[in-house]
C-alpha cells in the first residue's frame, strides 16, 4: 500500500512538472510582451527597440 501511494506521488510530480514548466514559461512569455507592448505604445520606447527586445523575448 505505502509502495504504491509512493508511485502514486511520484508520477504526479513528474506530471505536473511537465506541464506546469510549460504554462509558466508560456506566461512569462506573455506578459513580457504585453509590458513591451505597453511600453512602445506610451512612446517610452521606439520601434527598433521595441523590435530588438520582441526578438530576444521570443528567442
Amino acid at each position: 500500500m505505502f509502495l504504491v501511494v509512493i508511485l502514486i506521488l511520484v508520477g504526479g510530480y513528474f506530471l505536473f512538472r511537465q506541464t506546469g514548466s510549460n504554462r509558466f514559461s508560456q506566461a512569462k512569455t506573455s506578459n513580457a510582451e504585453e509590458i513591451l507592448k505597453q511600453r512602445f505604445v506610451s512612446g517610452e520606447i521606439d520601434e527598433d527597440t521595441y523590435n530588438r527586445m520582441l526578438k530576444t523575448i521570443r528567442t
